[in-house]
């Protein structure tokens, strides 16, 4: 397949990022562990929530199968075998009490996804012919207010490149 254009948007392990030698570098932000509740047990079902006091915040939110999603935000450097009680112990007497006690309910019986959160930076997002855009082109936390920044910056790195070539290549 040949294009005048590649635009590539395949999250922050972006393969295309490598294939083009555009090189990043990233940062251990943070962890996030995902646990699941009933969606009944959220203080406004159908809406999302952020509560705030623990180490990093706490992200509550429905989800499509009448269950909710809490993301809780752990430090760099936490101990993965103590999440659990970190959890119990430091987040938990922050949240209003019926979501307290789903909380402590599924770090009992569910199991408990966690993930990385990392920073990604690369130092140019587009070669000719092809553009890095959303996390492939860098990234940051997830809960920051860059998101709308980024996106925006996406857009004109794209316009750029799009304008860079000749309609006869189209």
């Amino acid at each position: 397949l040949h294009a005048p254009l590649v635009i590539a948007a395949d999250g922050r392990h972006s393969k295309m990022r490598a294939a083009a030698g555009l090189g990043h570098e990233t940062e251990l932000l943070s962890f996030t562990a995902a646990p699941l509740i009933e969606a009944g047990d959220l203080p406004n079902p159908g809406h999302g929530h952020i509560f705030v006091g623990a180490w990093g915040p706490i992200l509550a939110y429905p989800t499509e199968d009448g269950r909710a999603r809490m993301c809780i935000d752990l430090p760099p450097h936490v101990d993965r075998s103590a999440v659990r009680a970190r959890i119990a112990e430091e987040h938990a007497p922050f949240l209003p009490a019926r979501l307290r006690a789903a909380l402590l309910k599924s770090l009992e019986e569910e199991d408990l996804e966690m993930c990385a959160t990392h920073k990604v930076f690369t130092r140019s997002c587009t070669i000719p012919g092809f553009v890095l855009v959303g996390d492939a082109g860098g990234g940051s936390h997830p809960r920051t207010a860059a998101g709308m920044t980024i996106a925006l910056h996406d857009a004109e790195t794209l316009a750029d490149e799009l304008d860079a070539i000749p309609s006869s290549s189209w």
